[in-house]
């Protein structure tokens, strides 16, 4: 990703209930290799959505250099190249989708 690019996340969610309920869609980043070890996994976006029985929607969050940032032992906010892991799942989900 340049400097000042973004990254695309989308995600499909489907009620595969009996009843129509609202979901918490939570986007979690993890930076897996840091000069400092940031925290495991932290919220950058998310959604509340509302749906009725076996009805899907497709959500796209957007994510820019600063979600990939963080503060650097000079205490400035900083994002380093590496690898990430982009985890989506609702408030009670085991991250099954990577």
């Amino acid at each position: 990703m340049p400097a000042n690019g973004q990254v695309k996340v989308t995600v499909t969610v489907t009620n595969n209930g009996q009843r129509a309920g609202n979901e918490t869609v939570i986007v979690y980043l993890r930076d897996d290799v840091a000069t400092l070890t940031p925290a495991g996994k932290r919220v950058k976006r998310f959604a509340k959505i509302y749906l009725e029985p076996g009805k899907s929607r497709t959500l796209t969050f957007t994510l820019k250099r600063v979600d990939f940032s963080f503060i650097a032992s000079d205490n400035k906010p900083t994002a380093e190249p590496g690898d990430f892991t982009v985890m989506v799942g609702g408030l009670s989900d085991k991250f099954t989708l990577h």
